[in-house]
């Protein structure tokens, strides 16, 4: 897809995604090594009651819940920016999560390019808001558009 497909209100659900505890380890221990994210033990005993994911790993994998379908992949140059990150309850191991992407503004920036702003909210089995996530991603027009 390129800048012209999508359009404000623009929609999908992603496939959804869950974590095992030796992602969730395996992730911190190199990248956010914090006690309820790497040592099973320290995490029982503190408000989360139990092992946590990252937030930046909950980020990674539900963003790329929609990186790995490809729909941009002929239109995107690259992320412009993260807007905004929401982590609003916790990402267990072995639970579903699932995601919502929807556009939410699209900008000409010249001619040939723009910025597609996506909004994501991932929510858990019960269907609460854990992680709100905005990005843009700057985007090509297609080729004979461009002309």
């Amino acid at each position: 897809m390129y800048l012209e497909d999508f359009t404000v209100g623009w929609s999908m659900d992603l496939e959804p995604f869950t974590l095992t505890e030796e992602q969730i380890i395996e992730f911190a221990e190199t990248y956010d090594p914090r006690d309820i994210h790497t040592n099973r033990e320290e995490a029982e005993k503190s408000q989360f009651k139990g092992l946590i994911a990252s937030g930046y790993q909950t980020l990674a994998v539900s963003w790329g819940q929609f990186v790995h379908t490809k729909l941009d992949a002929e239109g995107v140059v690259a992320g412009r920016r993260i807007n905004n990150v929401e982590w609003l309850l916790p990402t267990y191991p072995n639970t579903p999560y699932t995601g919502h992407l929807e556009v939410t503004q699209v900008d000409m920036v010249r001619e040939d390019r723009g910025d597609v702003q996506f909004y994501l909210e991932v929510k858990n089995p019960e269907g609460e808001i854990t992680t709100k996530i905005t990005v843009t991603a700057y985007m090509r027009t297609r080729p004979e558009q461009a002309q």
